[in-house]
This record gives C-alpha cells, structure tokens and sequence, in this order.
C-alpha cells in the first residue's frame, strides 16, 4: 500500500521541490509578470505584529544566535507598546491576492 499524497484544496498534488524557496523569497512586480527574487541566506527574520514590523537578528558575529536570545527579541516585540508609524499597519502582509 502506498502513503497517501498530500493534496491542496483536495485537488492539487503537493511537491516538496518548492519547500526551498517557502521563506527568504520575494515576489517583486513588474508591468507584464512578476519576478521572483530568492536569497541564499538571511541573516534576519521580518515579524509583523500588531500592525508593526520588527527585524529579528539570527547572527551575531557569524555565530547563529541561541534559542533563549531569540526568544528575548520576541519577547521585547510583543512587549512593545507603540503604535505603528503612520501608514504602516497598511503595509501588506501574507497577501497573495490582487
């Protein structure tokens, strides 16, 4: 018996050759099609919380930072009290629509 394949909407066969470019990708748009823009590596990580943008840091000196750092800018951004600059809870987040 086979393992059972992973479908999207229950239609579409998923493929893992795509699961790469999931993060560090871009979808920059142009007048005829769209280009997709895919960095190697990153050294930072974008949070979007409360209609605010943070910069979360991975690295520190080439050395990836440990879990309990991480957790301390996280945990700094959702300690954050202040309101976001004007225009940017406009700013479009996990959209794939038009």
């Amino acid at each position: 018996m086979s393992p059972p394949q992973l479908m999207a909407l229950g239609v579409v066969p998923m493929c893992s050759y795509q699961s790469e470019r999931m993060f560090n990708t871009t979808r920059i748009p142009g007048k005829e099609t769209d280009t997709l823009l895919h960095l190697a590596d990153s050294k930072h990580l974008a949070v979007y919380h409360k209609g605010r943008y943070y910069k979360v840091w991975l690295y520190y000196g080439g050395t990836i930072l440990p879990p309990a750092d991480l957790e301390l800018q996280f945990q700094r951004i959702l300690d954050d009290p202040s309101p976001p600059q004007p225009g940017e809870e406009r700013l479009a987040a996990l959209t794939a629509g038009e």
